[in-house]
């Protein structure tokens, strides 16, 4: 569902791709930006094209630059990148005029030469980097910033990178969603750091009550000592 109309070439699948899920920039930019995730630099693609940037092993999470297809579909209405199949982490907008080939793809599980509409990928559940992000964050709670700074530093060198100095509220956050982009996590650590109403490029800010999900309506009719949870 990430890749584009036209990866259907690259890839030689058996199906068109449905051009769906891509990287907000922002988010992308916190892999190759050197003053988030210091680094070896090097040559990385940024925003709309080349660029100089942190050399983090985790870019291979994300499709981005020339994709070795050239094919008319890349050329639709709405697409400003042209025929030849080139994502960039660069997004115009979210609606209505976005352009086709505009965010990095998702590549974290790869996609096989030849596939099938229904492949069969495996998906993480948990993983020991998981497990030491974890101890981390417990660590920085309880006041031991320095526990919790050799733990990430431990993630960071595993990915290529510089170790940090010290350590932030906002780096542990950030180092997190480096290592578990795409893993089912964001949102639970978004929760937890305070920041999952916070406004966003494409998002205002949101109320407070959307941290709980409601209670279906079924359950509750069904259970009289449930309670909806507040504000829905």
């Amino acid at each position: 569902m990430t890749l584009h109309y036209a990866s259907q070439n690259t890839f030689n699948l058996t199906f068109q791709p449905w051009n769906g899920y891509a990287t907000v920039e922002e988010f992308y930019n916190s892999y190759v930006d050197p003053s988030t995730n210091p680094g070896p630099q090097g040559d990385v693609i940024k925003g709309k094209g080349a660029a100089t940037g942190t050399l983090d092993s985790r870019l291979s999470n994300f499709l981005v630059g020339p994709q070795g297809t050239d094919d008319s579909s890349g050329g639709e209405d709405g697409d400003d990148d042209g025929t030849g199949l080139n994502f960039t982490p660069y997004i115009n907008e979210i609606y209505p005029d976005a352009c086709r080939q505009c965010g990095a793809r998702i590549n974290k599980y790869g996609h096989v030469q030849g596939g099938r509409e229904q492949m069969n990928h495996d998906f993480v559940l948990l993983r020991y980097a998981d497990v030491l992000l974890s101890k981390a964050e417990a660590h920085f709670r309880t006041g031991d910033a320095t526990g919790a700074l050799g733990i990430v530093n431990q993630i960071r060198v595993r990915a290529g990178v510089t170790p940090f100095n010290s350590l932030t509220e906002d780096q542990l956050l950030a180092e997190r969603g480096r290592e578990m982009y795409v893993e089912n996590d964001r949102r639970r650590s978004l929760i937890r750091f305070g920041k999952f109403n916070d406004a966003w490029w494409a998002k205002d800010a949101s109320d407070a009550k959307y941290k709980l999900y409601p209670i279906p309506k079924d359950q509750l009719n069904a259970n009289p000592k449930l309670t909806q949870n507040p504000g829905y």
